[in-house]
């Protein structure tokens, strides 16, 4: 199994996005949400959401329970055949990187290998996630050459690259 931890604000968006949720946050761009397909694509990995936007998703909901920017994250990446399997819980909000170790560590799969989109770096380096972190910007957004480095660390041997991450 490979996963996808995804961030939504500057990695779907950008500073600059003219598209907004119903309550009028950033919203999600098309060509973006094209570019985390492609990453998907060419990988087969699955998609775990860490964003802030996880107060408003839930992963039992029927898409008509979840508030009105979960709905519209759905309708957003369902348009491009891109879903949400589940999401992280993290201690704080600046210990993402600790949410995504717990959801590792209680995964009934084995994980082949992961990526965090992100355009933060929270405590990444720190719990030894920094070489699987792509780092978007809230300038741009995702973008191809991330689309590339995704695909590459994803298609690599996850025990090897964990390992090395971690020595």
């Amino acid at each position: 199994m490979k996963l996808i931890f995804l961030d939504v604000d500057g990695v779907l968006n950008y500073g600059g996005c003219k598209s907004r949720t119903p309550s009028g946050c950033l919203g999600i761009e098309e060509e973006k949400v094209k570019l985390l397909r492609k990453i998907i694509d060419k990988t087969g990995a699955i998609v775990i959401l860490t964003s802030t936007w996880k107060t408003e998703w839930f992963p039992t909901a029927f898409i008509s329970e979840l508030p009105k920017d979960g709905q519209y994250l759905e309708r957003e990446l369902a348009k491009h055949n891109v879903f949400i399997r589940a999401k992280t819980e993290d201690p704080s909000w600046s210990q993402r990187g600790l949410g995504i170790i717990d959801f590792l560590n209680n995964l009934s799969e084995p994980v082949e290998s992961f990526i965090i989109l992100d355009d933060e770096a929270f405590d990444f380096k720190n719990v030894g996630l920094k070489n699987k972190h792509v780092k978007t910007s809230f300038a741009d957004g995702l973008l191809p050459r991330h689309v590339a480095q995704a695909i590459k660390i994803l298609n690599q041997d996850y025990n090897q690259d964990y390992n090395k991450d971690n020595n």
